[in-house]
């Protein structure tokens, strides 16, 4: 009765460890964490009246090329807007693997230093994800002419 004392009390204590074990490592790798809140999803990001961009948003209209990097599990910049014609560059700087997926946009699988570039023509929004972290890693490029 001692050693099934032991067993149970054994089996318990590596059952809480390997608990504590894995709740640490996606905290660390930050699954566990809430993602950065996002503007309303009902609106489209639009230029205001007076031409500015909304709240939340880079306006990188003026640069050409436009580097977007992942790093530490997320990407930045995560909300742009940018003119038409404007080649985009996503880099790679994780030890883990990425790639950007939409509608229109889908990357290779970058792995750490490798980039991935598109020219976006066509005025828009484009919404994008990293497919492996699809709920965590999300971003917006809304083109504009203007």
């Amino acid at each position: 009765l001692s050693v099934m004392k032991n067993v149970i009390l054994s089996s318990l204590v590596f059952g809480l460890l390997t608990l504590v074990f894995l709740v640490g490592f996606f905290w660390w790798q930050g699954r566990i964490t809430a993602p950065p809140s996002e503007p309303e999803a009902a609106a489209k990001p639009a230029l205001t009246e007076t031409g500015e961009v909304p709240r939340g948003y880079f306006d990188l209209r003026e640069e050409n090329p436009v580097l977007i990097t992942f790093e530490g599990y997320d990407i930045q910049p995560r909300r742009v807007f940018v003119r038409s014609g404007t080649e985009m560059i996503w880099k790679n700087m994780d030890r883990v693997s990425h790639q950007v997926k939409s509608e229109l946009i889908n990357s290779p699988v970058l792995k750490k230093d490798e980039l991935f570039t598109i020219t976006l023509k066509e005025p828009g929004v484009y919404d994008y994800r990293d497919s492996f972290n699809p709920d965590i890693i999300k971003g917006t490029i809304v083109v504009t002419d203007k």
